[in-house]
């Protein structure tokens, strides 16, 4: 638990000091097995799509385990040293976080077209009509589900796993990046079920510690209410459990239709109050971070516990 522990402050600090910059390179790398497996062996059952991910994932998680193994015969420095490097490749969060403080110092001087146009190409998509409020949603969107996925999920997975080494943290990514991938037209359904079904419980567990953790360190009442009358409203429901409870949590409303060039994106409205703005983009960095140090703050209590018993 102290190894794990250090191991996970370690790689936070690395990350938020400089964050991964070949990640993207990495997933895309990722994303081309992916296609090719689908293309080598879809052939329209689940078993074919579950034999693709033990492939991909499977064989991902035991080389992070083999090399946890190999670090433990080396000594605990090799053991620390390994955990931090996979999850400094793993915590995604960071190079968002700088993304999202890059839009928000563009919408404080006043450039939102620029703003628009930034945000548009990171998420890709179609920027058109987008206003100061749509794109703060968006903004404040897109980081409460990166934080939920690449550093809650990442941090909570490595953790439960630990006794492995880094493997539960790669266990989740990998899984999340397979059923990412391989969802897509209605014919590929039954091939992506596996993946997005062992994602689904995977993601279940981990939007839900992000959930209570929004709720505990921002309006509690507020965040429940919305968690549990709002959540199942949006398409994905870990997806909706992180974003109502965030939104509860700083009371601000998410969700809501957004343009799409010509037409217009349909979305249920998520969370209560007030409609956003550039101040909220502050206020929902500020809200990862008193729930990330809430996280930290109780791992080390166990930790403590742990040596007095």
């Amino acid at each position: 638990m102290t190894l794990s522990l250090l191991s996970l402050v370690l790689a936070l600090g690395l990350a938020w000091w400089r964050p991964f910059a070949a990640q993207e390179k990495l997933w895309q790398g990722l994303k081309r097995v992916h296609l090719w497996l689908e293309r080598s062996l879809n052939a329209g059952g689940k078993r074919h799509g579950l034999l693709a991910w033990v492939l991909v994932v499977g064989s991902a998680v035991v080389l992070a385990w083999l090399g946890h193994v190999l670090a433990g015969w080396l000594g605990r420095l090799f053991v620390l040293a390994w955990n931090v490097a996979v999850l400094y490749v793993l915590l995604g969060y960071f190079s968002l976080l700088q993304q999202h403080r890059q839009l928000a110092s563009l919408m404080q001087m006043g450039d939102i077209k620029q703003s628009a146009d930034q945000l548009a190409g990171q998420m890709k998509r179609n920027g058109a009509g987008w206003d100061e409020n749509t794109v703060a949603r968006l903004a404040i969107e897109r980081l409460f589900l990166g934080a939920g996925q690449s550093l809650f999920g990442v941090a909570l997975w490595f953790m439960l796993g630990s006794s492995f080494g880094p493997a539960g943290a790669v266990l989740y990514i990998f899984s999340w990046r397979a059923a990412l991938d391989w969802h897509g037209e209605p014919e590929n359904f039954r091939f992506a079920l596996p993946a997005e079904t062992i994602f689904r419980w995977l993601d279940g567990l981990s939007a839900r510690m992000a959930a209570v953790s929004f709720a505990i360190v921002g309006d509690f009442e507020d965040a429940l209410f919305c968690w549990r009358t709002q959540a199942r409203s949006w398409g994905q429901l870990a997806q909706g459990i992180v974003l109502a409870s965030a939104a509860g949590a700083l009371g601000i409303k998410l969700g809501e239709p957004v343009p799409a060039g010509d037409t217009v994106e349909y979305r249920p409205e998520i969370g209560i109050h007030d409609p956003v703005g550039v101040e909220d983009m502050r206020s929902a960095d500020a809200l990862v971070w008193r729930a990330l140090t809430l996280w930290l703050a109780v791992l080390m209590l166990l930790t403590l516990a742990r040596w007095t018993t």
